[in-house]
């Protein structure tokens, strides 16, 4: 009884502060592609100018990515996937710098990770890439932002990378 009764406070208690991908996100205002003036992007710099965040299905799940050459592209499987459906996130929202405390419960949805994983929520994310210096848009999930990376459509050579928070990774959130 003595063990139950911890258990319920705990849950109580410790609930408001154990936030999940699965309600930690607030819904992020997607329109259809392929091109939306207004478009979300990740931070400016280095070899590309900023990059706009994209959403497309697979899986029966939607994946968030980076609009480039004309196609959504999203990390899944250790591959990039290139979708020419897809959405593109307008609205009011900022980057905030990501932790391994999981999403913030203001963490913009960036879909359903589809049927593999259970269909999980995911945030929206961008990571620094050294080796070009420049940020790319991803999905964060199970505390890593997963982006697409090289090849093109031509040629399906692209794979997915994966960047652990640790100052090089930032969360799209509301204001």
């Amino acid at each position: 009884m003595l063990k139950r009764n911890l258990s319920l406070a705990c849950a109580l208690v410790c609930a408001p502060f154990a936030i999940s991908a699965l309600n930690a996100t607030v819904p992020g205002n997607w329109v259809p592609g392929p091109w939306a003036a207004a478009a979300v992007t990740a931070k400016p710099g280095g070899k590309h100018p900023s990059i706009p965040v994209c959403r497309g299905n697979y899986d029966n799940g939607q994946h968030p990515g980076k609009l480039w050459d004309g196609s959504c592209n999203i990390g899944w499987g250790g591959h990039t996937i290139y979708l020419t459906a897809y959405q593109l996130l307008v609205g009011n929202y900022h980057w905030q710098t990501a932790t391994m405390d999981g999403l913030p419960a203001n963490a913009v949805d960036g879909g359903d990770a589809g049927d593999t994983v259970g269909h999980e929520r995911m945030g929206v994310c961008e990571v620094f890439d050294g080796s070009d210096g420049s940020w790319h848009p991803g999905k964060f999930f199970r505390n890593r932002c997963y982006f697409a990376w090289g090849g093109s459509r031509n040629n399906n050579l692209g794979k997915e990378r994966r960047a652990i928070p640790n100052g090089n990774v930032d969360i799209l959130v509301t204001n």
